[in-house]
């Protein structure tokens, strides 16, 4: 029962929304909480299990947090069971069979099981929730017991150390989500509604199939989705898509297989689900379980095992299928060995009918930080890169705006070895486009071929020059995945988006088959021996600027001034049209602005500026209006983030994207930046900069030691 599959793509994606509490429901107990979620794992590149809403999880930020251990020992503690006021039941679900009643498993059971007798694929068994692209995952997943520990974590039960209360982990942007749950289920006659298992006292498919609900903020939004994206978040690893049609598919899946990768396959139809004549079913997602090679002499036979998660005789009738004479042109004990005669919605297919009858073909590599391999064969090398396109500043849109093109980030992969290429899976995910109300953005991907490490930013004159080796774009969908087969050498990645000045976080994964090197290619942050300001003026050059006369005028008898005189000062000589004819009001600089700039410019912390620092100061906004000047060329009286990056060049600065990026979310307005905040923005800088090298020892490189009192005057402050 899924609606998904019937176009492609069609991304059902939303997200966790805060629910308040039951009228009827009183939920106590230790809900707040920081602690991290108890990790048994042993993750590589993943240190931490994120609780649902936690900051840095990807998830959406919740004030109270969930720890599955100490909600468990507090219930075991008061002899309670949990109620979970997070995700209440929902009574707004009206189903035709009857009146939904919520249970826990020992109302529906007299001898409810977490699992009975291992977990297997044939414990799926679909409800009236059309969410069968999530369920052909989770039969995947169970071919995997060391991931599917994981996922679901198999020492919990109904008998030993029960409260109501359960958890399961998931993939989500990245990082590892812990989703804790109670165990109340919807019902009719005292049936599960939803997915359950085949045998009537199990009960982990349904938990699990909830807990996924809550991540995505209730049942209704698994209705309709895309087995590729359900196979990511089980196992954090990164999908392609391919079409069933292509000649040398089998070869594909056998080759996925050896590496322990999950597949699924649809059949694409503009019509409703429905079942055909040869026993498959239209816009309906299945597992793929298997994948055999049996030689009968000078000859072969391949075969793919494809399960329907209705796990009923819902199946292939054809060559092959269960009762098939086909069976017999393979010895007795091969038969025996691969045969399924019961009806549980597992069938086999010659790879030619499954390439007449399926339409796609989804296969999900799994990522090698989790040590999830049943194989040796099975090891990819993955990088993982987490940033943003911020419009003006880092997303410069597709291939064809060369003009803004090279403004995206940029990735270098060298691939080393000889003659031999190397295979790159390469990713791109755009995050919660759903949760800003947004629809997912056409993204794209460019590989460029560069002859010699660049040592800088790849410029507009570079992609000018040259053709990509490698494009790829795609409109609707969360993710665009690309294969490519490269030769030793180094390449430039560039992921973006379709058009230009887009907003959108990304996650971007590479995946490569022998060892390469990816770094981005970036800028190293701070300024050069010739940049503005590295050498204060004289105390005689600033006497003899006509400086004081301007001083005096604002300071009266004082010899320190504070906010409220610079402010003067600074609109007296920069606030008037004559001098900035873009600049209609006369007041230029705000008071908040000359708050800022007296903190970055005080040294003892008191508040004020003498008479030296106010002529260095006043002296540096006149190199920096010129050299402002310069840079815009409209008369705006305002610069975008493409030509910021250019004027900070300009200046003798470095930064890179993240730090461009930050510098335009906190100095910019509607992706550009005015000459005030420009300035300020400066003096941000250079301040920082100076304040870590103040602190650098030879020995710490890159980073320095502070202690909280340090940490505090130098944010608070500055």
């Amino acid at each position: 029962m899924n609606k998904n599959q019937s176009q492609r793509p069609n991304n059902k994606e939303t997200f966790y929304h805060e629910v308040p509490k039951s009228n009827n429901e009183n939920q106590t107990g230790p809900q707040q909480t920081d602690d991290v979620v108890d990790s048994p794992l042993n993750y590589r590149g993943f240190e931490k299990i994120y609780m649902l809403g936690e900051k840095g999880s990807g998830s959406q930020s919740r004030k109270t947090l969930q720890n599955y251990a100490k909600l468990q020992e507090y219930y075991l503690r008061n002899k309670t069971l949990f109620i979970d006021n997070a995700f209440p039941p929902d009574t707004s679900l009206k189903l035709p069979d009857g009146k939904v009643v919520w249970k826990r498993p020992f109302e529906i059971s007299e001898h409810p099981e977490f699992i009975t007798n291992g977990a297997t694929r044939n414990d799926i068994d679909q409800g009236k929730l059309g969410d069968c692209w999530f369920l052909a995952a989770v039969a995947n997943l169970t071919l995997n017991q060391k991931l599917f520990s994981i996922v679901v974590p198999t020492d919990q039960s109904f008998s030993q150390n029960y409260a109501g209360i359960f958890h399961f982990r998931f993939w989500h942007y990245g990082r590892w989500i812990d989703i804790v749950i109670d165990d109340r289920l919807p019902t009719i006659n005292n049936k599960l509604v939803y997915l359950r298992s085949t045998d009537p006292n199990e009960f982990w498919p349904s938990l699990l199939e909830k807990a996924y609900a809550k991540l995505y903020g209730s049942y209704q939004n698994l209705e309709g989705g895309q087995i590729c994206e359900a196979l990511e978040d089980l196992c954090g690893g990164l999908s392609e898509f391919y079409s069933a049609t292509q000649p040398e598919v089998f070869e594909i899946m056998e080759t996925s297989f050896k590496k322990s990768s999950f597949m699924g396959c649809s059949i694409v139809s503009s019509e409703k689900e429905g079942t055909r004549d040869d026993g498959l079913i239209t816009t309906h997602a299945y597992s793929i379980t298997g994948v055999e090679t049996i030689k009968t002499g000078d000859s072969e036979i391949r075969l793919i095992r494809v399960r329907n998660p209705w796990g009923n005789s819902a199946e292939w009738n054809g060559s092959w299928s269960d009762n098939s004479e086909s069976w017999n042109l393979v010895p007795k004990e091969v038969s025996d060995k691969l045969r399924v005669k019961r009806y549980d919605g597992e069938f086999w297919m010659e790879v030619e009918d499954f390439k007449k009858c399926f339409t796609f073909l989804d296969i999900c590599h799994l990522n090698p930080s989790t040590f999830c391999y049943e194989n040796e064969d099975s090891n990819w090398y993955v990088s993982m890169f987490e940033s943003s396109w911020i419009p003006n500043v880092t997303s410069g849109g597709g291939y064809k705006y060369q003009e803004t093109f090279a403004n995206n980030p940029q990735y270098l992969v060298t691939v080393k070895g000889n003659n031999t290429p190397c295979t790159l899976v390469i990713g791109l995910m755009q995050k919660n486009r759903r949760l800003i109300g947004g629809n997912d953005l056409p993204l794209e991907i460019n590989i460029f071929k560069v002859e010699t490490d660049p040592g800088h930013l790849l410029d507009k004159d570079f992609f000018k020059s040259r053709e990509p080796v490698l494009h790829n774009s795609e409109v609707g969908v969360r993710q665009l995945t690309i294969r490519a087969l490269l030769p030793p050498g180094r390449y430039c990645i560039i992921p973006s988006t379709g058009f230009p000045n887009k907003y959108a976080s990304y996650l971007l994964r590479i995946y490569s088959s022998t060892k390469t090197n990816v770094v981005e290619n970036d800028e190293a942050i701070g300024y050069s021996k010739d940049a503005m300001f590295t050498q204060p003026n004289t105390t005689e050059e600033v006497n003899d600027s006509g400086l004081l006369r301007i001083f005096r005028s604002v300071a009266g008898n004082q010899t320190e001034i504070g906010w409220y005189s610079i402010r003067k000062a600074l609109n007296s000589k920069y606030g008037k049209r004559r001098l900035f004819c873009f600049i209609k009001p006369k007041i230029l600089f705000s008071k908040s602005t000359c708050q800022n700039i007296v903190s970055l410019w005080d040294a003892n912390y008191s508040g004020k500026l003498d008479f030296e620092e106010f002529g260095h100061l006043m002296q540096d906004v006149e190199a920096l209006k010129a050299t402002f000047v310069k840079f815009d060329k409209d008369n705006s009286g305002k610069l975008d983030g493409f030509e910021l990056r250019n004027l900070l060049t300009a200046c003798g600065y470095k930064v890179d994207r993240k730090i461009l990026g930050i510098i335009m979310i906190r100095y910019g307005s509607h992706g550009s930046i005015t000459f005030e905040n420009f300035v300020l923005c400066i003096f941000k800088l250079k301040t920082m900069i100076d304040e870590f090298q103040r602190r650098q020892t030879i020995d710490t490189n890159d980073q320095i030691n502070v202690n909280q009192r340090d940490w505090l005057e130098t944010t608070l402050y500055s």
